[in-house]
């Protein structure tokens, strides 16, 4: 891993910071001793997926998954408060992330590809992290989305199911683990290569148990 002068980190291969909020995330959601303060991603309540990176920064570019890794990070972290305004926010967005923008500000997406829809186990993983109860929708949701990974998409990237599953608890942790019998592959597949982060693969497959 790679850590400026904030301390905030990027995978190894990246040559700049666009997921950075994904990786602290999870970092601070599985107990990582080199995670952040979550807090640096927000700026005026908003996610970023860097502070200071151009065009990192721009809140308008901050996806759903980057969202999500982020949420279980600040939750990790005893800081509910904040994770209550980025649900505030994405309500009053109508369960929509805040990637409204293709990349830079001023930036525009081409119809109808616009800012991430949130899916009821999104959005009850933002309840979660906010220390509110879980919605029943929601929960069932999350089984869903735990059964179609491990029965459609057992190779496809797992980091935001991982953290929905981790701050829902250790039963969801076990469904998917029960679900996908190739998550470690997908983990290992997804962080080796040119991320060139296969420490980081083998601390998440032994703190997802």
């Amino acid at each position: 891993m790679i850590f400026d002068s904030q301390g905030l980190p990027k995978d190894s291969g990246a040559s700049d910071y666009m997921d950075s909020a994904r990786l602290a995330g999870l970092m601070a959601c599985f107990g990582h001793p080199k995670a952040p303060d979550m807090r640096k991603y927000l700026i005026n309540g908003e996610g970023v997926r860097h502070p200071v990176e151009f065009p990192s920064n721009n809140p308008n570019n901050f996806t759903r998954d980057q969202l999500m890794c982020l949420a279980a990070g600040l939750k990790a972290q005893g800081r509910e408060a904040e994770v209550k305004v980025l649900y505030d926010a994405a309500v009053s967005r109508f369960y929509r992330a805040q990637n409204s923008e293709a990349d830079v500000p001023g930036s525009t997406k081409q119809f109808p590809n616009g800012a991430d829809f949130l899916t009821p186990s999104n959005m009850n993983h933002l309840r979660i992290c906010a220390g509110m109860s879980p919605s029943w929708l929601g929960k069932m949701w999350l089984m869903i989305d735990i059964a179609a990974n491990g029965l459609f998409f057992s190779k496809e990237e797992p980091n935001q199911l991982m953290a929905m599953c981790a701050s829902a608890g250790s039963f969801y942790v076990k469904a998917l683990r029960l679900a996908n019998r190739k998550l470690d592959k997908s983990i290992t597949d997804y962080w080796s290569g040119w991320r060139m982060e296969s420490d980081f693969a083998q601390f998440l497959i032994q703190k997802f148990k």
